[in-house]
């Protein structure tokens, strides 16, 4: 769960323990999850003097990020048939995800 935070870029911040994942929302809207911060970082990051200053200087250059996926109230439902291995549109998934995975494996193999 995110916290509001004072800062001129960022907006709130969070920080998982179970997964060390520091969520970030910036006040330009985009959410982003920095990967494998320890809790002391999270800690020194939240009660920074300028929150915005130690982020750049000491989470963004450090740790690995990914854009967050949007929110689950907002994602599209998933389809309710049952799983037959078809997209909903009806085309075959499961044949070419063992495909890739043969391939793949013929390629690591043959060298």
């Amino acid at each position: 769960m995110r916290k509001p935070v004072d800062s001129s870029n960022i907006a709130a911040v969070g920080w998982d323990p179970r997964t060390m994942v520091l969520e970030v929302e910036f006040h330009h809207g985009g959410v982003y999850h920095y990967l494998e911060v320890p809790k002391s970082v999270y800690g020194d990051f939240i009660h920074a003097d300028s929150i915005g200053k130690h982020f750049h200087k000491y989470i963004r250059p450090t740790y690995s990020y990914r854009k967050a996926e949007e929110e689950a109230e907002e994602a599209p439902e998933a389809p309710t048939e049952p799983n037959t291995g078809r997209s909903p549109s009806g085309g075959a998934v499961m044949p070419l995800i063992i495909f890739g995975a043969v391939y793949g494996l013929y390629r690591i193999l043959r060298g």
